[in-house]
């Protein structure tokens, strides 16, 4: 049995005032957010399922990271 990831289709963002969340395609729940940093402009987190924040990043590498965390929790069934 190989390794299968979810498609492309399967997630989007939404923004939710000066944060985004990703949800799925036919549900506007939140599964995961990214928010800005309140220190460094143009630079956002990831907001953890546990409530604890991501290092640091550009806002491209937000997205990945937070997308690769839904995928994993909806791969492995444990969506909130």
């Amino acid at each position: 049995m190989g390794c299968r990831r979810l498609g492309i289709a399967v997630f989007r963002f939404l923004p939710a005032g000066e944060v985004f969340k990703i949800c799925t395609m036919t549900n506007t729940k939140a599964l995961a957010h990214i928010v800005p940093d309140k220190t460094y402009p143009g630079m956002w987190r990831v907001l953890r399922p546990d409530g604890s924040l991501s290092d640091m990043v550009n806002k491209t590498r937000a997205k990945d990271v937070a997308w690769g965390l839904v995928e994993n929790t909806v791969y492995l069934g444990k969506a909130a």
